[in-house]
C-alpha cells in the first residue's frame, strides 16, 4: 500500500498532509468543540503541535495516511482524515482522527470523503476490511458511520484515556469488501449527489455528517 497523494472529489479534495498546511489546520482546529471526543486538547497551541508533529511521523514511518481535507469551491482546508492502523499482511486499515471545522458540519463534505477513501480502500488496495474506532459518548460519529454504511461490531471496555482523565470506552465499526460493493457504495455515492445538489441550491443537511474519531 502507497500513500495516494490526492483523492478528488465534487466537493472535496483530499490531500496528503504536509507541513505547508499546518498553519492554517491550528487555525480550524481553535475551536474546542472539535476535540469533545479526541485524545488530545489540540485548541491549544502546543497540544496541537504535538499531534502535528507526531501525525507527520507516522506518515514518514508509513504508518498512517493523513490528508487534509480542502474545499473545492475555495480551495481552504476545512478538515483532517486519515488510513491508521494499516495492515497489508491482513489486508485492512482503520479509518480514523477525522475532524473538521464546524462551519461545513452537514454539508455533505464527511460523506464524500468517505466515499473517496472508500473507493481507494476497497477497489485499489483490495482491502477486505476498514475499520473505525468511536467513543461511546459521541453519538453524532456514531449516526454518522451508520449513514456512511457500516456496522457496529463490538465493544471495548476501558480502552482509552481521555484527556481530563476519564476511561473511555469505545465501539468499533466496520465495513467490509461485501458490504462495500452489495450496498454500501451506491448507497453513499446517493448521499454524495444529494450533498451536491444541495450546496447548488444553497441547502445543506440538516444533520451533521461531521465525524471525529479516534
Amino acid at each position: 500500500m502507497t500513500h495516494p497523494i490526492s483523492l478528488d472529489g465534487h466537493l472535496i479534495q483530499l490531500q496528503k498532509l504536509a507541513p505547508l498546511h499546518l498553519n492554517e489546520l491550528e487555525k480550524i482546529a481553535a475551536d474546542p468543540i472539535i476535540w469533545q471526543y479526541l485524545l488530545t486538547k489540540g485548541w491549544q497551541h502546543d497540544a496541537f503541535w504535538t499531534w502535528a508533529i507526531e501525525s507527520l511521523e507516522e506518515q514518514k514511518k508509513g504508518k498512517a495516511f493523513i490528508f487534509v481535507v480542502m474545499d473545492n469551491q475555495n480551495g481552504r482546508i476545512v478538515g483532517t482524515t486519515r488510513f491508521q492502523d494499516i495492515e497489508p499482511q491482513h489486508n485492512k486499515t482503520d479509518i480514523g482522527w477525522t475532524w473538521y471545522a464546524p462551519s461545513v458540519w452537514g454539508c455533505g463534505f464527511n460523506f464524500e470523503a468517505k466515499s473517496l477513501m472508500f473507493t481507494h480502500a476497497f477497489e485499489t488496495w483490495g482491502v477486505h476490511r476498514v475499520g473505525f474506532k468511536v467513543d461511546e459518548c459521541n453519538l453524532r460519529s456514531q449516526r454518522a458511520l451508520e449513514k456512511v454504511g457500516t456496522h457496529r461490531e463490538g465493544y471495548i471496555r476501558k480502552h482509552l484515556i481521555r484527556p481530563d482523565g476519564s476511561i473511555r470506552n469505545s465501539f468499533l465499526y466496520g465495513l467490509t469488501d461485501e458490504d462495500w460493493f452489495s450496498t454500501a457504495k451506491q448507497s453513499l455515492q446517493n448521499r454524495v449527489v444529494e450533498a451536491i445538489m444541495q450546496q447548488k441550491t444553497g441547502q445543506y443537511l440538516r444533520e451533521s455528517d461531521g465525524l471525529m474519531l479516534v
